[in-house]
């Protein structure tokens, strides 16, 4: 489980480069030739901000789910103490987390490079003060087996089991 957490955090960490990358290069090597348009100051936050809400809220969604089953398993539950849950129900779990950071990590990528390409048609350096927010909701989306065990509302137990595979 640690190494699929690792290489999550690998994947994290290689599209943020990229868009640091691609700032560098648009931002530094290559000057926008045309004045600030309007329209693209608008239309820019404003896609942005509706790419990330999707994301965010499609990485939502299996915790949706989850808490269905959570609250059918405490009706199961006739005492107070919980039993952890089998390690395949866990990977099962993180596959699930793995694949709806992905969604969300790259729509928040998405996001800031459209920014940063309408920065680059535009010449309007407010787009890069939105696509600096960008990077800071992107930051948010860092995956860790912390996140996960708190998002999916596994046990002490259960996480610290994580952190030793």
């Amino acid at each position: 489980m640690k190494k699929d957490a690792l290489n999550l955090k690998i994947i994290y960490f290689a599209i943020l480069a990229g868009q640091m990358l691609f700032l560098g290069v648009l931002f530094f090597v290559i000057k926008p030739p045309y004045e600030p348009q309007t329209i693209l100051r608008i239309l820019g936050p404003l896609i942005a901000l509706g790419l990330i809400i999707i994301g965010f809220y499609v990485y939502r969604l299996p915790l949706k789910k989850l808490d269905h089953l959570r609250q059918i398993e405490e009706q199961n539950i006739l005492d107070n103490e919980a039993l952890p849950l089998p390690e395949e129900e866990i990977k099962k779990l993180f596959g699930t987390y793995r694949a709806s950071s992905l969604v969300r990590m790259c729509m928040v990528e998405f996001a800031n490079l459209m920014l940063l390409a309408f920065y680059y048609m535009s010449g309007d350096h407010l787009l890069i003060f939105y696509f600096t927010l960008g990077l800071v909701v992107f930051g948010t989306t860092a995956p860790s087996i912390r996140q996960f065990a708190r998002d999916y509302e596994l046990t002490l137990v259960e996480e610290r089991a994580l952190q030793r595979d």
